[in-house]
């Protein structure tokens, strides 16, 4: 992929929603995950995305809502709960409960697929990858954000030991955080490319985000984030859901304050755009179904 690939994903529309604060309004008691949806917003908010719209593992709706200009035409998601509150949240004219390994659409059913940091908690990729390649109409899009190789080498504590030259100990924690997160393929842009080809799907244009600053103020936040919930019972459901479960706290007195705090602490901190050329710990990849 060519620096002019990466530049071409930049857009010339300048947004001026503060994505940070809109979602730690959402996520007061979740700073890390407020952090990172922000960039990933960022990325996806000057997209043109062409219908019919398929969102493959929507989650609870919130981030289609926020980050999307045009209500998504279907969303799924394999669990029931965050479904339904997908659908109430209005970001989707239609949602269901399915697996995205095995999806129950026809084919060529869909202009574009998108999908926002989940091939990397799916143990087998390929099924989905050609799933997507069946549903996608041709030349169709899909449109996917996920974390790279860097992402393991800038986590707090394997920089921090790989500065004392400690690499078992970095490659322990890596794997401590990984497995916690149900991480199961951290890959470079270069290992994408293959699994797209793999399943006929083409790397037409990409963009780095998340630099190394900003990847170790995430992961000292996430593991914060990690010991509360563990200490609230709830390490074994998937944070978003744990945020929902929290929404009418987080609608209160309490979350405001919150969100007004992680805000200012956050703010001059906030990740800043990469300069082309340069590595991230994460990419959003626009791949293309050839059009014949």
């Amino acid at each position: 992929m060519t620096k002019g690939m990466q530049e071409s994903l930049r857009s010339n529309d300048a947004t001026e929603k503060d994505y940070l604060h809109v979602f730690l309004l959402k996520y007061p008691f979740l700073p890390s995950i407020a952090l990172w949806r922000a960039e990933e917003a960022s990325l996806f908010a000057p997209l043109v995305l062409e219908k019919p719209i398929l969102d493959l593992a929507c989650g609870n709706g919130c981030f289609a809502g926020i980050a999307l200009k045009a209500q998504v035409t279907v969303g799924c998601d394999r669990d029931f709960i965050q479904t339904k509150r997908a659908k109430m949240s209005g970001a989707y004219q239609d949602t269901l409960v399915a697996d995205i390994c095995n999806l129950p659409h026809r084919d060529q059913s869909f202009a574009t697929v998108i999908s926002n940091c989940v091939l990397e908690h799916i143990q087998e990729p390929a099924k989905v990858l050609q799933e997507v390649f069946r549903v996608l109409a041709p030349g169709g899009t899909f449109i996917f954000t996920v974390p790279t190789e860097k992402f393991n080498e800038w986590f707090y504590l394997s920089w921090l030991f790989r500065k004392f030259r400690l690499n078992n100990l970095a490659i322990k924690q890596v794997e401590r955080y990984n497995c916690a997160q149900f991480h199961y393929h951290i890959c470079s842009l270069q290992e994408w490319s293959i699994r797209l080809k793999r399943a006929g799907l083409q790397i037409d244009k990409h963009r780095y985000y998340a630099s190394r600053d900003f990847v170790i103020l995430f992961s000292i936040l996430d593991d914060l984030t990690q010991i509360v919930r563990s200490m609230a019972r709830a390490k074994d459901s998937s944070s978003e859901r744990w945020a929902s479960q929290m929404s009418g706290l987080s609608a209160g007195r309490i979350g405001r304050f919150a969100a007004c705090f992680w805000l200012y602490l956050l703010r001059s901190l906030q990740g800043k755009e990469l300069p082309v050329g340069f590595d991230g710990a994460a990419v959003l990849i626009q791949a293309r179904k050839p059009a014949s």
